[in-house]
């Protein structure tokens, strides 16, 4: 067991060191929060590289435009709760802003390509990744916590049915 997780640790770390990521250190409290927004960025990158983009943008518009314009406008509040937190003038030279249209998100999905994901990639403030992904565990967590109390709580029930 202990020669598994040597090995694991020494494969995360020559990931870490081999696998070259742009880490702003504002806002960072320690090497994991490296290691996070680090990671995040290879992924998303990877994933950007090996899609097949026309495909996704094609998919993403033909779904938009199946919902209504008010539904439209509440998830896109929720996803502008991230934006925010980008740049502004990343968020201006894409023209990203508070409140969008379903045109006007569907005419900017219809310009990307993959450099320009590449960039946005690297200038997503390290900071607001991590927040995002602390976020996400944390949900998570929450949520397994609960089903892990619903399912004790069923077992108990059942032990006091057969008593």
């Amino acid at each position: 067991m202990k020669n598994s997780f040597s090995f694991s640790a020494f494969l995360i770390f020559i990931f870490l060191l081999f696998f070259p990521f742009n880490v702003n250190a504002d806002n960072l409290n320690n090497f994991g929060d490296y290691a996070i927004a680090g990671t995040v960025k290879n992924l998303a990158k990877a994933y950007v590289q090996t899609a097949d983009l026309d495909k996704l943008k094609a998919k993403h518009i033909k779904s938009l435009l199946r919902i209504s314009e008010p539904k439209f406008q509440r998830h896109y509040a929720e996803v502008y709760d991230v934006l925010k937190d980008i740049p502004l003038p990343l968020r201006t030279e894409y023209g990203l802003k508070r409140s969008m249209t379903k045109e006007e998100t569907i005419r900017i999905i219809r310009q990307i390509d993959k450099k320009t994901l590449f960039k946005i990639i690297d200038v997503v403030p390290d900071d607001v990744i991590v927040k995002e992904v602390k976020n996400y565990l944390h949900q998570a967590y929450q949520v397994n916590s609960q089903n892990a109390i619903e399912q004790i709580d069923s077992l108990w029930k059942k032990v006091l049915k057969k008593a």
